[in-house]
């Protein structure tokens, strides 16, 4: 195979990136399985780390090792399988995960596989209905989404992508979904009925690259790449606690005790009621997210991303369901939303699996008469 062959494959394979940026991507088939099913127990799958004190409620944390559990003063690999930048707790599920996204039982368990059919997400919410959103931080999106993945409906989150890269998280807060943030340092507001998107809280002149948010009886409370916040939807933003907190990628609040996770593998207690901050797990192979589950005798307990306590409707949501925004009164200088309902029924649709074939086809006869030219060259 000449250099002409080899500069055609590698043409023809960037075409293909360029138009399918997921028909390389390798899927996992295999579904319900744990490290128990690979023939590793959990006395056998060690966690990198330490547990510092004993710890009254359960955290599920995301990390670089896989999904651990973290409850009185152990720690074990529940699924070393499972990844993801966010982990979302709705009804009894874990959700994480989006190409492809993972249904997960509290005991680690994959019990579903989900094919996002969004062009580009980072991660995904459960959404009341048995829907989802998938988020997008390359073009500042959100994808409204089907029990199966397809694609139903679009917001923009910005007027115009600012390819920013932000991190982004989600929770479900009544009617709305609330995202952390648009790549401008704000927190914004999508109403679940209409898919119209509002600015929740400006938070650019306090702090930027805004990560885990977190919500219990009307205070928000968000961590940044260095601090963490609280704010009502009607109030300045304030330091929860002066410490400074590098990089925090969970939190989770269960009454006065506000879990908070760093990428390094530390997790933190912050008691609201005293202020005091106490360091209760050490050295974890990079966390990625958390979600705390109430103990004995506490109450609700919440993650960074968890939804409401009700299970979802096993029934997808129809195009039909879907409404235009534009009914309802506006704020003035909020941005411009832009919502399109589209239809979606796989990966390929008929025209881009016809273009697909086409660009195959061509590139094969382009193949063939260079070789033919090549060989009756002198």
């Amino acid at each position: 195979m000449g250099w002409r062959s080899l500069f055609l494959l590698l043409l023809l394979f960037l075409i293909l990136q360029a138009f399918f940026p997921d028909i390389f991507t390798p899927r996992i088939r295999s579904l319900a399985f744990s490290g128990k099913d690979a023939g590793l127990s959990n006395s056998t799958l060690q966690v990198q780390g330490k547990v510092l004190r004993e710890i009254p409620d359960t955290l599920l944390v995301l990390t670089r090792e896989g999904l651990l559990k973290i409850s009185g003063g152990s720690a074990e690999v529940l699924n070393k399988n499972v990844t993801g930048y966010t982990l979302t707790l709705y009804g009894d599920k874990l959700y994480t995960g989006c190409r492809p996204m993972y249904e997960i039982s509290l005991g680690g368990d994959i019990l579903k596989e989900i094919n996002v059919k969004a062009p580009y997400c980072l991660t995904t919410v459960p959404l009341p209905g048995g829907r989802f959103a998938a988020l997008d931080n390359k073009n500042d999106r959100v994808y409204i989404l089907d029990g199966e993945g397809g694609v139903v409906a679009i917001a923009n989150l910005t007027n115009q992508p600012n390819e920013h890269l932000q991190n982004m998280y989600g929770i479900v807060v009544g009617n709305k979904l609330i995202v952390s943030e648009d790549g401008n340092g704000r927190i914004m507001s999508m109403d679940l009925s209409t898919y119209e998107v509002s600015v929740l809280k400006d938070l650019s002149m306090v702090d930027h690259k805004w990560g885990p948010i977190t919500y219990d009886d009307g205070t928000y409370y968000v961590g940044s790449q260095s601090m963490l916040y609280r704010f009502k939807a009607d109030g300045p933003a304030e330091p929860v606690v002066d410490k400074i907190f590098d990089h925090i990628t969970g939190i989770g609040l269960v009454q006065n005790r506000l879990y908070v996770a760093r990428y390094v593998g530390d997790i933190y207690v912050v008691y609201l009621d005293s202020g005091e901050v106490e360091k209760v797990v050490e050295g974890l192979n990079r966390v990625m997210d958390m979600v705390v589950i109430p103990g004995a005798g506490s109450g609700p307990g919440s993650g960074s991303g968890e939804g409401t306590t009700a299970k979802p409707s096993p029934k997808p949501a129809s195009t039909t369901e879907i409404s235009h925004p534009g009914s309802g009164s506006r704020q003035p200088g909020l941005t411009t939303i832009v919502t399109t309902v589209i239809e979606s029924e796989g990966a390929f649709g008929p025209i881009e699996t016809a273009l697909l074939v086409l660009i195959m086809v061509l590139a094969a006869i382009i193949t063939v008469l260079y070789l033919r030219r090549g060989r009756s060259s002198p």
